[in-house]
């Protein structure tokens, strides 16, 4: 759920990063909170059903 919250905010912040750049923000995030990281697939998956990738 964590990730569902983080990663609007992340796009928003940042408009002009694609995928592979949001996951590494998101990963230092989660981090510094002592969760497991996540992969690109995912993020791109997620961002995708979200309408959140660059065109």
């Amino acid at each position: 759920m964590t990730i569902l919250l983080r990663l609007p905010k992340l796009v928003a912040k940042r408009p002009n990063y694609g995928y592979p750049r949001i996951r590494a923000l998101l990963n230092g995030d989660l981090r510094s909170l002592g969760l497991p990281p996540v992969n690109n697939k995912r993020v791109y998956r997620i961002m995708a059903n979200s309408s959140l990738l660059l065109e």
